[in-house]
């Protein structure tokens, strides 16, 4: 069974792992499955990954056009493709894990509702 443990960091900003615990020479030992970062839950993670890819993307290739963006320029310019790389790495990471039935398949608010306009209009008529 998977499960969410939260680390700090120095300065007592959170991180996140996704990690499962096993018996190993009789001592119970964690390992971890993934690096979740700030995302607090695995379902927050599966929620928000898309978005925050895109906009990462946006940012790297915008760098320095937007006024707004300058300020993200100075703190993530080094840090903006490796962000892209970890975020790309943890959703395929989490799609497999979906698949081997350790992280529950959680369907999008979007799926939810057209299966509930189905339902509606499959009892309509």
């Amino acid at each position: 069974m998977a499960f969410v443990r939260v680390k700090r960091t120095p300065k007592g900003t959170p991180r996140h792992y996704l990690v499962t615990s096993e018996r190993v020479n009789g001592k119970s030992r964690q390992r971890v499955l993934a690096y979740l970062g700030g995302y607090a839950t695995v379902e927050e993670a599966l929620e928000k990954i898309g978005t925050d890819l895109v906009l990462t993307k946006w940012g790297i290739r915008h760098q320095g056009q937007c006024p707004r963006w300058r300020s993200w320029r100075a703190t993530h310019e080094q840090k903006g493709p490796g962000l892209l790389r970890h975020l790309e790495a943890l959703q395929a990471r989490l799609r497999e894990l979906q698949e081997e039935g350790v992280v529950p398949k959680l369907c999008r608010e979007s799926d939810e509702i057209w299966a509930r306009h189905k339902a509606r209009m499959e009892a309509a008529g």
